[in-house]
């Protein structure tokens, strides 16, 4: 059985028209049946998610592109964020108050280690 097998059979059997299924529209009464050939697609062939996407889903180069710089933007974020925790955690240590008190005080100097 053939991915394109699946899309027919689901398109003739909701009454969709053929090729329906390929088209990036988000309504429902498009996306449900575009998942129920996904995995009908996925159980009964022996085709990679990938391949099964590629097929069913026609989405532009720059819409993929797009999604991409998202998730490095999103990555960098989060390891920015994480960064700025970990300073926070360690400006917030009992060691590093004392340490810092001390100077402040005249009456040592900044330890650097914890």
């Amino acid at each position: 059985m053939r991915i394109e097998d699946i899309d027919h059979a689901v398109c003739d059997v909701l009454e969709l028209t053929r090729g329906c299924l390929q088209s990036a529209e988000r309504a429902w009464s498009v996306s449900h049946p575009r998942m129920l050939a996904m995995f009908l697609a996925r159980k009964h062939t022996s085709a990679s998610h990938s391949e099964i996407g590629r097929y069913l889903v026609a989405q532009s180069q720059h819409r993929c592109r797009r999604r991409e710089e998202g998730a490095k933007l999103a990555r960098k974020r989060f390891a920015s964020s994480m960064r700025a925790r970990k300073a926070t955690e360690f400006r917030d240590s009992e060691p590093y108050r004392e340490s810092f008190e001390s100077v402040k005080a005249g009456r040592g100097e900044l330890r650097t280690t914890a």
